[in-house]
């Protein structure tokens, strides 16, 4: 039996007999028919598709907020220098491996030699004394949001120079109130997808802000000019209007996509319709850039949730654009994108793409119950395994698949530079002997900071042995989106570490401290060499999208087996097999999580590394963005369809028609009705007479299905009588319905044709 969860997706129902009812033929022959349905459509899943086939002149035109480049204004005052070197050259062994220590727990706690934190910190602020003094003295843009996600995902490194290697080299140009130099973008993946773009197998090109607002003209098209080297198109938004756009998305679209509603009334704020109109200009000018730029045949990959009415202002244009949308943050659940005032409009702009991808299913499913529940969309697979929405006579297919680290990269610079191994050493010498967990976070509340503190210091008063033996080193690097509560974290963060820390000091170590709190920006290099240092990457996430930290710190120890505890609503502990899952919010299970790791036997550990070191080495950022391509090649508008406008402001939609199609001539029709003797009309009833409302309902006390519907109302029956009335008009009312319930509805109507059951039943 067929019925709706909670979810708004159908399921099998259990008949009344239950689990344990006696089997009899008919339970064999029904199991039977199931097994071969399952076997059918299992065989069709496995049919892989030709690879589509691609122009000599089509490129991919990669859409998002910001480029994989920024634009840096040098003071005039200062000489320009060129970028410095991406990596430096490397002088350590071949295997640029260091040595991994044994953890023990001596009963002497004070027998460890260690390190001072002070000459750690002395070493790291003379390296960036020298890596800032060749620089010269720039005029940066504030960096307002680029924490987001795909500017900055979570824990993502704020010197993204070791992402480009030798694809980016120094350019400069010189204007007069001085030269503009361009620089790594301080993002994630758009470095990493332009590091890659001559690998793909079509050109790539990027079109976004270039971290910089610049007003003259002549200096726009300096920086268009300077960029263009790069396959980068920047955009000039009006800076009023871009700052009202980031804040509608990191106060409304941020907090709101990952399931975070607020429910004080002290701070309910309504709903801001300036701060959404100016989101739908910068939509609009996006989309503008994105279509001078565009071929017939291009493909448009438009990402985030920064750019999510994009894809209608594109098709508004261009009816048959190939446009694909990538979401890097969750989708929430249906309960809660329905408080959004704009939530139709959102789906309806997301759904003018031909190809919408998430990280997990998880986002799939409630982005899929969202359609349903709000726009009455039905969901179905086709060959291939392909998830298709219908949407406007078309289809948009939904792709499940989360971006990857470029393994291969990371453990390459890693191995290639003796700052990142030298600085691992150093931490290691300080704990010598120690488990270190160590872990990388945004400085804000969803990160669940406390709640790691608090389970951290569980684990101390639970396990005794821990003490003096077990450190958590944790960076925190602020953020811009909000920097009120940001400030707030780091105090009460500070007050909440000084306390544990206070609570289990060692009389005959007063410099040992259990947990070390970095509240800084952190870069690439000190990144992965305290990953490389670390035993356990622990995460306490109370909401969060696909964290690449994890993935991250497997590759950074290679063949070091090391551990891994992830919060369970935190993306990557879905993707990550050797993780253990724990709710941060229950600390005692945390505590048991983090023994668990440190005492867990070495086979158990090795297998469960070894699992997730080889799915991550086997795939890679490159091999995400090429099934994003082919997929959106795949999912393209049908060549034997006719496109058409439909709809004013956010309403807008392309709908696609069969190319036999014709529109209906309502002036031929009134001739005709005029002239004929004798006329007939059929009409459907839900849908066309009245709306379609219909609700599948599971009845507890039987095992049928009936759908709640509604009839016509008052003023179409009285057009049905008035139809009825003439005596040469025959009307027939078409229905999946009872026969008793259409019968109902339309009883009032004297002479009136009912056809109902599809054509089973008539009246």
């Amino acid at each position: 039996m067929t019925v709706e969860d909670d979810d708004g997706l159908f399921r099998e129902q259990m008949t009344n007999r239950g689990d344990h009812g006696v089997e009899g033929d008919d339970d064999v022959s029904v199991a039977a028919l199931d097994k071969e349905e399952v076997d059918a459509r299992n065989r069709m899943l496995a049919i892989q598709e030709e690879e589509p086939e691609f122009d000599e002149n089509d490129s991919v035109i990669v859409c998002a907020l910001d480029l994989p480049l920024r634009v840096v204004r040098v003071s005039p005052s200062r000489e320009a220098s060129p970028l410095p070197s991406s990596l430096p050259a490397s002088s350590t062994d071949s295997s640029g491996q260091t040595e991994k220590r044994a953890v023990s727990f001596p009963e002497d706690a004070g027998a460890s030699a260690r390190r001072s934190s002070s000459t750690v910190a002395a070493t790291r602020e003379e390296e960036t004394t020298r890596t800032a003094s060749s620089f010269p003295q720039v005029e940066e843009t504030a960096e307002r949001g680029r924490d987001s996600s795909l500017a900055l995902w979570p824990g993502a490194a704020r010197d993204a120079a070791g992402d480009f290697g030798e694809a980016l080299q120094p350019r400069a140009t010189r204007s007069r109130r001085g030269t503009f130099e361009v620089r790594p973008s301080k993002s994630a993946l758009l470095p990493s997808l332009f590091h890659l773009r001559k690998k793909t197998r079509l050109p790539v090109r990027f079109v976004g802000w270039p971290g910089i607002h610049v007003e003259n003209e002549e200096e726009q098209a300096e920086i268009a000019e300077l960029l263009r080297a790069y396959d980068c198109s920047p955009i000039f938004p009006d800076k009023d209007e871009f700052d009202c756009h980031l804040t509608f998305c990191h106060q409304v679209l941020w907090p709101l996509f990952h399931n975070v509603v607020v429910l004080d009334s002290n701070t309910q704020v309504p709903f801001d319709s300036d701060l959404w109109a100016k989101y739908q200009a910068v939509n609009k000018l996006w989309a503008d850039a994105v279509l001078r730029q565009a071929h017939e045949t291009d493909m448009v990959w438009v990402h985030d949730y920064h750019l999510l009415l994009a894809p209608m202002h594109i098709t508004r244009k261009v009816r048959r654009a190939n446009v694909g949308f990538f979401l890097h943050i969750p989708f929430p659940s249906s309960e809660i994108f329905r408080c959004l005032p704009c939530r139709e409009d959102i789906l309806r702009g997301m759904l003018c793409a031909d190809l919408i991808g998430f990280h997990l299913f998880e986002y799939a499913r409630h982005f899929l119950v969202a359609c349903k529940r709000l726009l009455g969309l039905e969901h179905h697979f086709c060959r291939g395994g392909i998830l298709n929405i219908e949407y406007g006579g078309r289809n948009v297919s939904v792709r499940i698949g989360h971006v990857h680290i470029q393994y291969a990269d990371i453990r390459s610079k890693i191995e290639a530079n003796p700052v990142v191994l030298q600085m691992a050493r150093d931490i290691r010498q300080k704990h010598d002997g120690k488990f270190i967990f160590v872990s990388v976070d945004r400085c804000e509340k969803l990160a669940g900071l406390l709640l790691k503190v608090r389970a951290f210091q569980a684990f101390l008063v639970t396990y005794s042995y821990a003490r003096g033996n077990v450190v958590l080193i944790q960076y925190a690097y602020p953020t811009i989106k909000y920097a009120e509560d940001t400030e707030t974290m780091a105090t009460e963060l500070k007050e909440l570490v000084e306390k544990v820390n206070a609570q289990f000091a060692l009389p005959d170590r007063p410099d040992f401290q259990h947990i070390e709190l970095h509240i800084q920006p952190v870069g690439w290099e000190e990144k992965w060499a305290l990953f490389t240092a670390g035993d356990c990457f622990l995460d306490t996430s109370i909401r969060d999208g696909l964290n690449l930290n994890p993935f991250e710190f497997i590759c950074c120890h290679k063949d070091n087996v090391t551990g891994v505890i992830l919060s369970e609503f935190t993306g990557c502990s879905r993707a990550l097999a050797s993780a253990i899952r724990v709710n941060p919010w229950k600390v005692e299970a945390v505590a048991d999580a983090m023994d668990r790791i440190i005492n867990m036997p070495v086979e158990e550990q090795r297998d469960r590394f070894t699992r997730d070191r080889d799915y991550l080495s086997h795939n890679s950022t490159q091999k995400w963005a090429d099934e994003n391509i082919l997929d959106l090649r795949r999912a393209r508008k049908p060549d034997d369809f006719v496109y058409v406008s439909w709809g004013l402001g956010n309403t807008f939609r392309v709908l696609g028609m069969d190319s036999n199609f014709r529109f209906l001539d309502t002036n031929q029709v009134v001739r005709g009705y005029r002239t004929s003797r004798h006329r007939v009309f059929f009409f459907d009833c839900e849908g066309t007479l009245a709306p379609d409302r219909r609700r599948i309902t599971f009845v507890p006390g039987g095992e049928n299905l009936f759908a709640q519907g509604r009839p016509p109302s008052p003023q179409v029956k009285d057009c049905l009588q008035a139809l009825v009335d003439d005596q040469r008009n025959t009307v027939v009312i078409l229905s999946g319905r009872d026969r008793h319930l259409l019968e109902e509805w339309f009883s009032s109507i004297r002479g009136i044709g009912l056809c109902a059951e599809h054509g089973k039943a008539t009246v």
